[in-house]
């Protein structure tokens, strides 16, 4: 998939170049134990290195986000929280869900909330 950055390079609106393309590859760390804790997630396609144990990222607010993916390359499993009061498959934000060590979630927005698949 093509870059947000390279679309809007060949002539796309920004806005719309911001929907349909990916964001930078952004590694980062889990952090915290709850959603006020965790560490925020700043692009659409997202690593995790490191994921101490019991540690999280939050998600962008859903309104109109676009996908996002997270791969847990960290060696313990990792807790993905909505932020305020956005949902997770119908999960409340706070409660978040969890990604398995060397597995991947794919996110969608969906109103106030975010429609996750995980890998298996």
């Amino acid at each position: 998939m093509a870059l947000a950055t390279e679309l809007m390079a060949a002539g796309a609106a920004a806005g719309l170049a911001k929907q349909i393309g990916q964001g930078a590859v952004s590694t980062i760390a889990g952090a915290g134990t709850t959603q006020g804790g965790a560490t925020a997630i700043v692009s659409s396609f997202t690593i995790i290195s490191t994921a101490p144990s019991s540690s999280g990222v939050v998600l962008g607010v859903a309104g109109g986000a676009p996908p996002q993916m997270i791969y847990n390359a960290g060696a313990n499993t990792l807790k993905v929280y909505g932020n305020g009061s956005n949902t997770i498959n119908g999960i409340a934000g706070s409660t978040g869900v969890s990604v398995a060590t060397l597995k991947a979630l794919i996110l969608v927005s969906s109103g106030t909330g975010w429609i996750a698949v995980g890998t298996a």
